[in-house]
C-alpha cells in the first residue's frame, strides 16, 4: 500500500475510531487489518475452498461453509427421474398406495390378500393368489397319523412291502405264497396256507374215473347194490340167495347155487360120532354098534396071550368092602373117584374086565346121560398106567395107585348119579398061583 494511503487509513482510524468493530474472526484468514484495538491485526475467518457447483439428491443437504466463500457456486437439486429409477408398475404396488418410479408418481393396484389359514391333505396343492400378503397367513399339511388311519399290522401286509398306518411306517411280514396247484382225491383235504395268493392257484378235485379204477362189472356186484367203476356207476345183478339150512346124508353132496350168500345159511351132517374104543376078548359075542355112525377113532380088540381066566360076574367092592351096586356118587367139582378092594386077582399083572352101569347120570352141563360100558384094563404093562375112556362130556380114568395094588377109577364131567360095577372076569399069565374057581 502506498504510504500516502496508509496515512489516510490512519487518519480514518484516528478520526472514526467508534466505527471500527471488526475482530479477527470477521476478517479473512491471513488478512491484516486495524480493528477494535486500533492496531494491525490478522484475520482468522476461514476461507472455503472452491469445489464448483453442487447437485443434491432427494433428502440430501448442503451446509454453506462458515467463513469466506471466495467464489460463487450453484447448488442444484437433482431431477426426480434421476433419483427414482425403477421398473415398477401399478400392479407391483399395493392397491391405493403411491410410489415414484422414474420421476413419476404411480398409484398401486396390487390386491391386498387377507390373512389365510389353509390345511392341505397329502397330495393336495394350494395356489397362492396374486397380491400382497401380510405374512400372517399359514399353509399347513395335516399330520401323517391323521392322514393314514388304519388297523393293518405287519402280518396284513405283503412281506417286504412298506405301508403307513396311523403315522407309522410298517414293513409287511405276510408270506408270499404265489401260485398253489393242488389235486384232491375223494376224502382228501388241503389246508390253504396263510399268506398272499396271486389268484392263479387252483385246487382241483380229481375225476371220479381216476379215483375209481376197478375191474368189476354188474355181474360181480350183488343185485340192487351200486358201485363206481372207472367213473361209472354200476348196478349189480348177482342173485341174492335166501339163507337155508341143508342137511346132508352120509357121504351126500349139496350143490351151492351161484349168487350172493349172506353167510347165515348152513350145511350140516347130523351123524352120530362114535369115538375110539378098546374091546376085550370075551367069553360071549360082543356087538359094537357102528351102523350109521361116524367113527372118530379106532376100535381095538385086546389080544389073548395064554392067559388064565376067572369068571366072576359079581359086584365089585370098594376099599371099605362095600359093594358098588346102585352106589350114590358124592360128586365134588364135577368129579368122583372110586377105590376098589384088593384081592389076589387084583395085582399088577392081571387083566380085568369091568361092566360099568350108570343110572340117573347128569353131566357137568346138566345133560341126562345114558352110559353102560365095558372097560378092559391090562395092568401088566406098567405100574402107573392110566386108561382114559371118553363118552361125550363124561370121561373115565383108570389108574393104579402108585406103590399098591389098588385100582382106582375117576369119573369126570358129571354133577350127580349112581354107579354099579360088575367084574366080568379077570386073567393072569399061566404059572402064577391063584384060585381057579372057573
Amino acid at each position: 500500500m502506498p504510504f500516502t494511503d496508509s496515512i489516510k487509513m490512519v487518519d480514518v482510524v484516528i478520526s472514526d475510531k467508534e466505527l471500527i468493530t471488526a475482530s479477527p474472526i470477521d476478517v479473512a484468514n491471513g488478512k491484516v487489518y486495524i480493528g477494535t484495538t486500533s492496531q494491525l491485526e490478522t484475520g482468522i475467518m476461514p476461507v472455503a475452498a472452491y469445489s464448483g457447483d453442487i447437485s443434491l439428491l432427494s433428502g440430501e443437504s448442503h451446509v454453506v461453509p462458515f467463513g469466506k466463500i471466495p467464489q460463487s457456486y450453484t447448488v442444484t437439486a437433482a431431477a426426480l427421474s434421476n433419483q427414482t429409477p425403477g421398473n415398477a408398475i401399478s400392479d407391483n404396488i399395493l392397491i391405493n398406495k403411491t410410489a415414484w418410479v422414474n420421476g413419476e408418481k404411480i398409484t398401486g393396484t396390487m390386491p391386498s390378500i387377507d390373512s389365510e389359514s389353509i390345511e392341505l391333505q397329502s397330495g393336495e396343492s394350494y395356489t397362492i393368489p396374486e397380491g400382497y400378503h401380510d405374512g400372517t397367513g399359514v399353509i399347513t399339511t395335516r399330520g401323517v397319523s391323521d392322514q393314514t388311519p388304519g388297523d393293518a399290522v405287519a402280518s396284513n401286509i405283503l412281506n417286504g412291502k412298506i405301508a403307513w398306518v396311523n403315522g407309522r411306517s410298517i414293513t409287511g411280514t405276510m408270506p408270499n405264497i404265489g401260485t398253489v396247484d393242488v389235486s384232491l382225491n375223494g376224502g382228501d383235504s388241503y389246508t390253504i396256507p396263510k399268506g398272499y395268493h396271486d389268484g392263479t392257484g387252483k385246487i382241483i378235485a380229481a375225476t371220479l374215473a381216476s379215483q375209481t379204477s376197478a375191474t368189476a362189472v354188474s355181474g360181480d356186484i350183488v343185485s340192487g347194490k351200486t358201485a363206481w367203476v372207472n367213473g361209472v356207476k354200476i348196478t349189480g345183478n348177482i342173485t341174492k340167495i335166501t339163507a337155508s339150512t341143508e342137511i346132508l346124508p352120509l357121504n351126500g353132496t349139496y350143490i351151492i347155487p351161484r349168487g350172493y350168500h349172506a353167510g347165515t345159511g348152513k350145511i350140516t351132517q347130523n351123524i352120530e360120532i362114535l369115538e375110539g374104543q378098546t374091546v376085550a376078548s370075551a367069553f360071549e359075542p360082543q356087538i359094537i354098534q357102528t351102523a350109521g355112525k361116524f367113527m372118530s377113532g379106532d376100535i381095538t380088540v385086546t389080544g389073548i396071550n395064554a392067559l388064565n381066566y376067572k369068571r366072576t360076574i359079581e359086584a365089585v367092592k370098594d376099599s371099605r368092602n362095600i359093594e358098588i351096586s346102585n352106589y350114590q356118587m358124592d360128586v365134588t367139582n364135577n368129579s368122583y373117584t372110586i377105590h376098589l378092594n384088593v384081592d389076589n386077582w387084583h395085582d399088577n399083572a392081571t387083566m380085568n374086565v369091568y361092566h360099568f352101569i350108570f343110572t340117573d347120570l347128569i353131566d357137568s352141563v346138566n345133560n341126562s346121560v345114558d352110559l353102560d360100558t365095558i372097560i378092559v384094563l391090562d395092568w401088566g404093562n406098567s405100574n402107573t398106567i392110566n386108561y382114559i375112556y371118553k363118552f361125550g362130556n363124561v370121561s373115565i380114568t383108570a389108574f393104579l395107585e402108585e406103590g399098591t395094588n389098588a385100582h382106582s377109577f375117576t369119573i369126570n364131567g358129571i354133577s350127580s348119579g349112581k354107579i354099579s360095577i360088575i367084574e366080568l372076569f379077570a386073567s393072569r399069565q399061566f404059572g402064577d398061583s391063584h384060585d381057579t374057581n372057573d
